[in-house]
């Protein structure tokens, strides 16, 4: 028998695999939700329709305990986002994490969507693909913004320090007089300003003259390390965020047509996982290496929520979209 919606072969199933469409009024009178087993290849957590397939599917997936866990770390992580942190300097900051907020709320009403037992309202999923793409987009934006600005220092930073007169015979008398000579009317040397301890002791200052072509070498490894960083972070906006866009759009577009067409499940898990292991690895190498920025316990707790959000959010996407459905 081929199914009545979407014309796959089915055999003599009363309600399709693929979309979940019920065959015929008598079958779907006569067939109770224990006749309507919908479950993964090789088993696991079998899905019963009533009616509306896809609807029924998302309400199970998502009274998974693991999903309310998920909610939870991405509430703490979005709240933690309203707090005064220390930045590198030692001060403290204020900031908004507006799309943290916007997923978490999207998170709840997904959570509130399946403990509805009338209806399952795609309200939470338009909203989380919605902030996806937002983020998306503002990590083009980013990107652009860094790449534009790596290019403008590698083309006309160098440009801008040869135009600079650097007269060092000139000044070279007065920085010693001042930074190494001893004071008028005093018997030492005037305290160096911190970082200038180079020079203490130099006869000339000869050597500064190479100041300006050691310059115009940093502003162009400056240049090359943001136009870097900017082509990295384009990559990863395309096979990590564009693709959990895909995911989440196919879930909306999906529960719409009432037919199971889940889009780069896989995909998003492994980036997930990826995001959240490089996360680790940035954290811990700002902890170790870079030891003048301080860490303090909300900038940690949320880096943990964050990362095990991520960590259960791949491990769910596995569990209940990384396979294909059948009877």
């Amino acid at each position: 028998m081929f199914c009545s919606n979407c014309g796959k072969d089915i055999g003599d199933a009363r309600y399709c695999p693929y979309c979940g469409h019920a065959q015929a009024d008598d079958a779907q009178a006569s067939c109770g939700p224990e006749n309507a087993a919908f479950s993964p290849d090789g088993g696991g957590t079998t899905y019963r329709f009533r009616g509306d397939g896809i609807a029924e599917l998302y309400r199970e997936v998502f009274r998974d305990p693991l999903f309310l866990i998920i909610c939870i770390l991405v509430t703490a992580s979005a709240v933690l986002s309203f707090l005064f942190t220390k930045d590198g300097s030692g001060k403290y900051t204020f900031s908004i994490g507006i799309l943290d907020i916007l997923y978490a709320i999207a998170l709840w009403l997904i959570f509130a969507a399946a403990r509805n037992e009338n209806r399952f309202s795609g309200t939470g999923l338009a909203m989380a693909s919605g902030v996806v793409k937002a983020s998306f987009i503002i990590t083009w934006i980013v990107a652009v913004i860094v790449l534009v600005a790596g290019v403008l220092v590698v083309v006309f930073g160098p440009l801008a320090i040869e135009s600079i007169d650097f007269d060092f015979t000139r000044n070279a008398p007065v920085l010693q007089t001042n930074l190494i000579s001893p004071a008028p009317g005093g018997s030492g040397s005037i305290p160096l300003p911190e970082g200038f301890e180079w020079l203490d002791g130099l006869d000339s200052l000869d050597g500064l003259d190479k100041i300006p072509h050691i310059t115009s070498i940093s502003l162009r490894l400056i240049g090359a390390a943001l136009i870097i960083a900017a082509i990295v972070v384009a990559v990863i906006n395309m096979l990590y965020t564009r693709n959990l866009h895909r995911f989440t759009k196919s879930l909306c577009t999906s529960l719409a047509n009432d037919r199971y067409n889940i889009e780069k499940a896989n995909t998003s898990k492994v980036w997930l996982i990826i995001s959240a292991v490089f996360s680790v690895l940035v954290f811990g190498v700002n902890i170790l290496l870079v030891r003048r920025i301080p860490f303090d316990a909300v900038t940690v707790i949320r880096q943990i929520c964050g990362v095990l959000a991520m960590i259960l959010s791949a491990v769910m996407i596995g569990r209940h979209f990384s396979k294909d459905y059948r009877l």
